[in-house]
């Protein structure tokens, strides 16, 4: 093997155009010896009003050489056009822009960074963990409750969620939806992160209607799995989502379990969230294949109800989704296994309207000013 070389790549975005310049580390230079990771701070010197974006990237080969031509000029071996446009002019890339490097020693492993794209950005958890080696104090996280089930039956699938919202130890929400739209055919259960669950769901679900446009056809379960994986796993676990994701379509009933980090299961029956556990041992006990829809939807009121009673981030309602082909049935509020029992003995009653504590007229007066004419002026 011969020795190891670098070029670098120059990334420049015009007002949204995007094309690509090459340089070497100088006019001269024939090699560029790859000893350390090394990183260039760049300087335009001409037209800098229509730079909107550079970047530059380390690429690495076994043995390359380049021509003697001047900073900026794309070598030989380079598969992109050497022109670029530019609010309508075309510029050449030899001697159209000159460039200042300045080197420093960098590992290897952070000199090889990816083109930003945009989105999410980690360099906060970067900060994050600077500042907790110099002992700062992080907030702590809260813990998020939920129970969701599904299953599939002779039928379709049936999914189940609970209704109660926390923030924290506090009940904020005793009857809120965990149940999401995706499409006619197709619904997701949420736990997690309200707001997680619900952008998320909502992203994918109006993708998921702009491709029904499109073709012309029903929405298909695995088109709304791979959309959820892809977007959670780009993510890395900082979307807090865990789905429950249920539909038939015309290959049948599909339910599949998609974690925050955006691996998924694909089983006949699945429960997530703080009370998973609960429900899990309902199902791994009673649950069987042909069941019935009436059956069916026992068996998750149950799991949900197991849930309810052995987590406290659960509670309040059991809402139920049954989907078969070409039908759906959304039982909201479809079981209360735990209604308030304390009734106050003193039988508080509140009017339906605003009561009048005090009626007191008061006559308008017409009041009106005379005010008289002065002697006319004289000429």
């Amino acid at each position: 093997m011969g020795k190891r070389h670098c070029i670098c790549y120059c990334v420049v975005q015009y007002y949204g155009l995007t094309g690509l310049s090459w340089a070497t580390s100088g006019p001269k230079a024939q090699t560029v010896p790859l000893l350390v990771g090394q990183v260039f701070q760049v300087r335009l010197l001409h037209s800098p009003h229509l730079l909107t974006f550079l970047y530059f990237r380390f690429v690495s080969f076994d043995s390359l050489s380049l021509p003697h031509k001047p900073c900026g000029t794309p070598p030989p071996i380079s598969s992109f056009q050497s022109d670029l446009l530019l609010c309508g002019s075309t510029f050449r890339h030899p001697n159209a822009y000159q460039f200042n490097f300045k080197l420093k020693e960098k590992k290897m492993s952070q000199a090889a960074i990816d083109v930003p794209k945009g989105g999410f950005s980690f360099d906060l958890c970067r900060r994050n963990d600077m500042l907790a080696k110099k002992g700062v104090q992080q907030p702590s996280y809260r813990k998020t409750g939920t129970t969701i089930v599904g299953l599939i039956f002779q039928d379709g699938v049936i999914l189940g969620a609970d209704t109660r919202a926390t923030e924290g130890p506090i009940v904020c929400d005793k009857n809120c939806e965990k149940i999401h739209y995706m499409a006619p055919n197709i619904y997701c259960c949420g736990a997690g992160t309200a707001a997680d669950t619900e952008a998320v769901t909502d992203m994918v679900s109006s993708q998921l209607q702009l491709h029904r446009y499109h073709t012309g056809r029903e929405s298909r379960v695995v088109t709304a799995l791979t959309l959820l994986k892809k977007h959670l796993f780009s993510y890395q676990g900082h979307v807090s989502a865990a789905l429950v994701l249920g539909g038939v379509d015309v290959t049948g009933p599909h339910l599949h379990t998609i974690y925050p980090h955006g691996s998924t299961d694909t089983l006949p029956f699945a429960t997530m969230g703080s009370g998973s556990l609960a429900a899990m041992a309902i199902f791994e006990s009673k649950y069987k294949e042909g069941l019935t829809r009436d059956e069916g939807i026992k068996l998750v009121t149950e799991a949900i109800c197991s849930g309810i009673f052995n987590d406290l981030g659960s509670g309040s309602n059991v809402d139920v989704c049954v989907i078969t082909k070409g039908h759906k049935e959304y039982l909201r509020n479809h079981l209360s296994p735990t209604p308030r029992t304390y009734v106050s003995a003193k039988d508080y009653t509140f009017s339906k309207k605003t009561e009048v504590l005090l009626t007191k007229i008061i006559p308008l007066t017409e009041k009106v000013e005379v005010i008289e004419a002065g002697d006319a002026m004289e000429e």
